[in-house]
């Protein structure tokens, strides 16, 4: 669990400088730059935060209303060397890592800054830290954005294989002659799948969009298609799970519809005399 470090700049949730020999904390949002490329998180929720983003003069102002737009749809732009973006991930409690609560993750990609902003605490973010925490060297914009998405799809991932294996636990349940599942758990993984489907439908949009810019920077081009690609076998692979699930219901429909007890209606009806 990643936690506000006390004395950090306003709404810094956490910060890292990129050097050559080392990777720093950043310990203030204005702080000077110990390294060649900044990543900044930032608690949306603090006025401070929207103040400090308001001011934040090496971002577009184009950029700069994307991320503090109440609009959460899933949209990308591109301005000068900067892009920004508004990606869906799941929100996540203290105790509980997968709330199925889809949240907004902004952001604003220069050539020497990430900035990634959240009203509520998202799981890609957690699994973003682990990762940048073992990079070595300097990483770019197109590393960045990398990273940052690849933890997207890794959450919808593992979230993926845990309905899978429900589902396949069911099946196997289900041949074995045990019980049956219960039609309410097979819709609940229907619906969790159908989740998963519009948040990557969502975010394979964006940077299928992206690919077709022509102000793209040339040297996220490469990037972006190789994460419209990755997005789309993910996809792939929920809609692989969606027609599993549907045929499994089918499956339990019809058994339980064979094995349904039969209702006998007898009336009585009295002798005459």
């Amino acid at each position: 669990m990643i936690l506000p470090v006390p004395g950090m700049g306003p709404g810094l949730i956490w910060g890292l400088d990129f050097a050559p020999d080392a990777i720093r904390p950043v310990d203030h949002c204005d702080g000077g730059t110990t390294g060649g490329f900044r990543w900044l998180h930032l608690n949306l929720a603090d006025h401070g935060t929207r103040q400090w983003i308001e001011g934040a003069a090496m971002l577009p102002e184009a950029v700069r209303e994307l991320i503090l737009s109440p609009d959460t749809h899933q949209r990308a732009l591109v301005d000068g060397d900067t892009v920004g973006c508004v990606l869906h991930d799941f929100e996540r409690d203290f105790d509980v890592a997968d709330t199925a609560r889809v949240g907004a993750l902004r952001m604003a990609l220069t050539p020497t800054l990430m900035l990634t902003t959240r009203l509520h605490p998202l799981r890609c973010a957690d699994i973003a830290r682990h990762r940048l925490e073992r990079t070595k060297g300097v990483i770019g914009g197109a590393q960045a954005l990398d990273l940052l998405v690849g933890a997207i799809a890794e959450n919808i991932a593992d979230i993926s294989r845990t309905l899978s294996a429900d589902i396949q636990r069911a099946e196997d349940a289900f041949l074995e002659g045990h019980h049956p599942p219960q039609p309410r758990d097979l819709v609940g993984i229907r619906r969790r799948l159908a989740q998963l489907h519009r948040l990557l439908s969502g975010a394979r949009g964006v940077f299928q969009r992206l690919e077709r810019d022509e102000e793209l920077p040339d040297a996220l081009l490469p990037t972006v298609e190789k994460l419209t690609q990755r997005l789309q076998a993910l996809d792939a692979d929920i809609l692989e799970g969606q027609a599993h699930n549907c045929d499994c219901c089918a499956t339990n429909w019809t058994y339980r519809r064979r094995n349904a007890p039969t209702r006998i209606s007898t009336s009585c009806r009295s002798s005459p005399h």
